[in-house]
């Protein structure tokens, strides 16, 4: 699935916030747990892009994973098993082709996220709850603005998904991925 530049947005203004998460519309509706099969050729995105007409200005992403505190124990695990191809974190466009975030190195399991994030909250001890980890990925330290995405462009911040995610495969009750940043240019 190659994404095309999302529906322009009524009313948007420059400043705005964009608090968005990603999903395989790239338009932050429909379902937004990664929680789908990606296995065997069905390698999908998962993504956040502007429409045609506006400029988004990236500043961090939140990273939300549940599961039982048992699974994450294991930390070398997405849950209950070990990612075969990984998710790959990407920053891609049309003249500026595909901008890897990961190192080269895609996340296989849930300390995979700490390599690669500023931060990580992990919050258990809810009654009969899952326990959550929270990873934050900061685009605006040393020096950087933040990710410049361009819906003229085509650009995207995409995270490709190439294994069964499913709750069923991985005891992950959620996994997801929630954007913040701003309007940076309406045209």
């Amino acid at each position: 699935m190659t994404p095309t530049a999302a529906v322009a947005s009524p009313s948007v203004a420059v400043g705005d916030p964009i608090d968005q998460y990603l999903t395989a519309n790239g338009l932050g509706t429909g379902t937004i747990d990664a929680l789908l099969n990606f296995s065997g050729g069905s390698a999908a995105p998962w993504f956040i892009q502007p429409p045609a007409g506006q400029v988004w200005r990236i500043e961090r992403m939140f990273i939300t994973l549940s599961s039982s505190a048992a699974q994450f124990a294991a930390s070398d695990k997405y849950g209950s098993a070990t990612l075969a191809n990984g998710i790959r974190a990407q920053i891609i466009s049309d003249s500026g082709g595909t901008h890897d975030l990961d190192g080269g190195t895609p996340i296989t399991y849930v300390g995979g996220w700490a390599e690669k994030c500023f931060d990580e909250a992990p919050l258990t001890g809810f009654a009969g709850a899952p326990a959550f980890r929270i990873y934050r990925w900061s685009f605006f330290l040393d020096h950087c603005e933040g990710i410049r995405l361009d819906g003229d462009d085509n650009g995207r911040l995409s995270f490709l998904m190439q294994d069964d995610l499913r709750t069923v495969t991985l005891t992950i009750t959620r996994n997801r991925f929630l954007c913040k940043g701003q309007v940076e240019l309406v045209r």
